[in-house]
């Protein structure tokens, strides 16, 4: 009686029989397809996300110019009302000083507007998105990046800055205690754009000039 089926056979011979008996060329064939396959996915990929960051990095710089544009405006109106409330302290101390002469009313209005101060705040949504979400990295230019970086961190120096200088000098050494003097009363003029226009909306709506002195 002989030995039971598959028992007394070498195993090592059956694995190299049956190795024999395998289509290497397809085994390759197929193998170099699949990672042909796996290679060309990943490029495709990596292609995308290229030109998904390359548009975002396009809708980015487009939202920091058109807000660049922006504070430029902000800018250039914070400097008109600085320079008028510098032609104003001049007109003031050199009438108090008796240097020139001056009608009572145009100064009490020049040291009347002296009371009032400009803040600055910069549109910075697009900044504090790229911070935020880490896509900083999208601007591929290192020196562009670090060009919109050092921009608004000098941006926020200047706001501390004129924050500060308001809070000291316009309120707190100005401002209140020539309120509690009462040596001028309260115009209705300013060198505020925003406030001068509402008041001239105001005076056409009423029909009257508006003056604080009726």
């Amino acid at each position: 009686r002989g030995p039971p089926h598959g028992h007394g056979v070498n195993p090592v011979r059956r694995i190299a029989d049956a190795l024999r008996d395998m289509r290497w060329a397809q085994v390759v064939l197929e193998l170099t397809l699949l990672i042909l396959g796996i290679l060309i996915a990943l490029a495709v990929d990596g292609w995308m996300d290229d030109r998904r960051d390359a548009r975002l990095e396009r809708q980015y710089l487009e939202r920091l110019a058109g807000y660049l544009d922006q504070n430029v405006d902000i800018l250039r109106e914070f400097v008109g009302f600085e320079e008028k409330q510098v032609v104003d302290g001049i007109l003031a101390y050199r009438a108090l000083r008796g240097v020139e002469q001056a009608d009572r009313e145009t100064v009490s209005e020049a040291i009347h507007h002296l009371t009032h101060r400009r803040t600055v705040r910069f549109v910075r949504a697009t900044y504090e998105d790229l911070l935020s979400t880490g896509n900083i990295g999208l601007i591929r230019d290192p020196i562009l990046r670090g060009a919109v970086v050092s921009l608004y961190e000098q941006a926020d120096r200047v706001v501390t800055v004129v924050d500060r200088n308001n809070q000291l000098l316009v309120d707190q050494l100005y401002s209140l205690p020539l309120a509690d003097s009462g040596l001028v009363a309260p115009r209705s003029t300013t060198n505020l754009p925003a406030v001068s226009g509402a008041l001239v909306e105001v005076s056409q709506r009423l029909g009257v000039p508006v003056d604080a002195s009726q």
